[in-house]
């Protein structure tokens, strides 16, 4: 429990160069890890000036590509959505719970999807691995993180940044990162921290990014299908040969 805070984005990031620029400045302020308490891991190759995914790049971006039929455009949530929304069950007025029914409902409507999506996409894929992703989801790749009692993660590439969430101790953090994003990227994301605004839920009010109807309740691109299409197809190619 408590109060958290965050990014959301509602304007997808599309130009992956000023998105570079992004990474380099966020590198550039906090590579000396001079922040109390905060952990910050970042997987930058200095001699060839490229950001590497933490971790390895052990992924199947088609099946990333696959998933984008739960986030853009979407309603607005700071979290890569890898399958079909399932609610969580509410076992009490004030508890809610997501267990082996949800996740086996979760399942059995992502596959479809996941079907009649690759096969638009003329990609040559098995029931079988696309039951396997249907069961654990896929997830962008990130090359940097925050850890400070809640890890924050930054994506490789722009597309894949739908924000984050931690809890408030963390804020200034947070906003730090909100503030040089919105110098690359204005008018695509709100910054919140439920903290600051608790006056405002305490008093009934509901912040802006949550009225009925608000342009920040929805993930939203100006891309076309097509150019999507050719920013998967990229990396698929770069996968395919070792780029």
């Amino acid at each position: 429990m408590g109060f958290d805070s965050g990014i959301t984005v509602y304007k997808r990031v599309i130009d992956e160069k000023r998105w570079l620029d992004f990474l380099h400045t966020l590198y550039d302020t906090y590579k000396s890890n001079s922040i109390p308490y905060v952990e910050f891991y970042c997987n930058y190759d200095r001699e060839k000036d490229q950001f590497k995914p933490l971790g390895g790049n052990n992924i199947d971006w088609r099946a990333v590509h696959l998933c984008e039929q739960f986030n853009f455009p979407y309603k607005s949530s700071s979290f890569w959505a890898t399958g079909a929304h399932v609610p969580l069950r509410q076992t009490s007025p004030s508890i809610y719970t997501w267990g082996p029914e949800e996740q086996e409902e979760q399942r059995r409507k992502t596959l479809p999807l996941l079907r009649t999506e690759a096969d638009k996409l003329h990609y040559t894929i098995d029931d079988a691995q696309l039951a396997e992703w249907a069961n654990r989801g896929i997830r962008p790749l990130d090359c940097m993180q925050f850890n400070f009692i809640e890890s924050v993660n930054i994506p490789l590439y722009g597309h894949h940044f739908k924000g984050f969430m931690s809890k408030t101790r963390g804020g200034e953090r947070d906003k730090n990162i909100y503030v040089i994003f919105n110098r690359f990227f204005p008018d695509h994301a709100y910054y919140f921290n439920e903290l600051s605004d608790e006056s405002v839920y305490m008093r009934g009010l509901t912040p802006y990014y949550n009225v009925p109807g608000s342009r920040y309740r929805t993930c939203i691109s100006t891309e076309t299908p097509e150019q999507l299409n050719q920013f998967y197809d990229r990396l698929i190619n770069e996968r395919a040969y070792g780029l």
